[in-house]
């Protein structure tokens, strides 16, 4: 039997997508000025739906925003879902996954779904660096694996899934803002390196994203 070819890789440079512009509402950059190494830029298969992301920064207590952050603005409640399906780094401080927060500069409040590559574990992390794992079922998960984060009201909550059906969800903080940031992040675990991770899956329901920006499937 022929071994089908394997999928292309993502293009660096071309990862701008309706759900996730490159302008306007949406953008890419790193959350610290500590971060002193050169980003690869990102990528985006549009025949696989894979996103190819880099980033640095070392999540720490003191230094909670050292991450790079693709994102797109929604407004009211959302769901944001992506699946992880690869992560580079090997320390606690190199976190992959999706990402909610009140603003772009400063110390904003933010949720984090994110799996930490030393362990596997998937966290609800929120600024200041707390976090909580959200369930011990996720403990030493290996990728793919789904995570989103979503609004209701004035409540964020993280959630896990390891088939993108069911879902085990933990309440994160609470925001006031009338739109969010919210987006792919990704952290290296240092400063001076960068990790590479990628996603698909992405999706967006709610967020007063307009039906022409939804993909086909959720038309």
């Amino acid at each position: 039997v022929p071994v089908p070819p394997p999928a292309p890789a993502p293009d660096p440079g071309t990862a701008c997508t309706t759900l996730l512009p490159c302008t306007g509402i949406g953008g890419e950059g790193v959350m610290s000025a500590s971060v002193t190494t050169a980003l690869p830029a990102a990528g985006y298969a549009a025949d696989t739906g894979v996103y190819w992301l880099s980033g640095a920064g070392k999540m720490e207590n003191s230094n909670s925003y050292n991450f790079n952050f693709k994102h797109t603005t929604l407004s009211g409640d959302f769901t944001f879902t992506a699946r992880i399906l690869s992560q580079g780094g090997s320390v606690s401080a190199a976190r992959a996954g999706v990402v909610a927060m009140e603003a772009l500069s400063g110390a904003p409040v933010y949720a984090w779904t994110a799996r930490y590559a030393d362990t596997g574990e998937i966290r609800a992390a929120i600024n200041g660096n707390g976090k909580a794992v959200i369930s011990s079922s996720f403990s030493a998960t290996l990728p793919p694996v789904w995570v989103r984060v979503q609004r209701r009201g004035n409540a964020l909550y993280s959630a896990a899934s390891m088939d993108g059906i069911s879902w085990t969800e933990k309440t994160n903080t609470s925001v006031t803002a009338a739109a969010l940031y919210v987006g792919l992040a990704l952290s290296s675990g240092t400063n001076t390196d960068a990790v590479v991770a990628t996603f698909d899956q992405v999706s967006i329901v709610g967020g007063g994203v307009p039906q022409s920006r939804l993909p086909a499937s959720f038309k």
